[in-house]
């Protein structure tokens, strides 16, 4: 069979690049989805911006259940599909590069898991969903979404500081990793604070505040990461 013009060009492209752009575009994508709860203004579901976790919009009662859910497997999945690319690619070479990319495909298989095991109910939103929580009467799955949500979490700090850490001092790369590990971690820190408010003192937290912050920058991470897999800052400055 006659090889084609496009053929050799594409077979021209070395398959480390085209392993990057595949993850640049898969993080791309994937950084839309895990920002779906923003989606609870426009389709007006009354969910409390402030006390209420961005989980509960997924919960297993909850009207828009499928909506959400679907949007975290979106997500979780194509996080995966770019991290697995790279790493099978053997095209990070560095302790760092891998770590991050291990990272980040354990944020999207936690988050595909997180997924899979929504909230039973929401406690904020209903009184007797509270009052089942406190009595610890709620399904193991609500114990396993809990798991598996700070396991995304955990999965992505991970990555977003490893590839900060394998840019080059004192470049835009650097810098903008720094903000984003900063604010990630903060934001992780002050959401742990209010989720132990919760407990202790509900009328005075403002957990779901706390989280869609932390949301927020950690998505402008899976952004941040798309960028420097796009560029190829980080595997000139790492040594991938």
């Amino acid at each position: 069979m006659r090889e084609t013009a496009a053929g050799r060009a594409a077979a021209d492209v070395p398959l480390g690049r085209r392993g990057r752009t595949f993850a640049a575009v898969g993080l791309a994508l994937s950084a839309i989805p895990y920002s779906a709860w923003v989606l609870q203004f426009p389709l007006h579901l009354g969910t409390d911006l402030v006390c209420a976790y961005a989980s509960e919009l997924a919960r297993r009662t909850g009207p828009d259940r499928w909506l959400f859910a679907s949007t975290d497997l979106a997500a979780g999945l194509l996080a995966v599909a770019a991290a697995a690319v790279m790493l099978l690619n053997d095209e990070p070479r560095s302790l760092t590069s891998r770590t991050a990319w291990a990272g980040l495909a354990g944020f999207g298989a936690a988050t595909t898991a997180d997924s899979l095991l929504p909230m039973p109910c929401g406690p904020h939103i209903g009184p007797g969903c509270a009052a089942r929580q406190a009595a610890h009467q709620l399904p193991i799955t609500d114990a396993l979404h809990t798991v598996t949500s700070a396991a995304a979490i955990a999965g992505l700090l991970v990555a977003i500081v490893c590839f900060t850490v394998g840019t080059k001092p004192g470049t835009l790369a650097h810098r903008a990793g720094a903000a984003i590990s900063l604010v990630s971690v903060a934001s992780t820190m002050w959401t742990l604070a209010e989720v132990v408010l919760d407990e202790t003192a509900p009328s005075r937290e403002q957990v779901g505040l706390a989280q869609r912050i932390q949301l927020v920058a950690l998505a402008v991470g899976v952004a941040y990461i798309a960028w420097l897999a796009w560029s190829g800052r980080s595997a000139r400055d790492a040594g991938w």
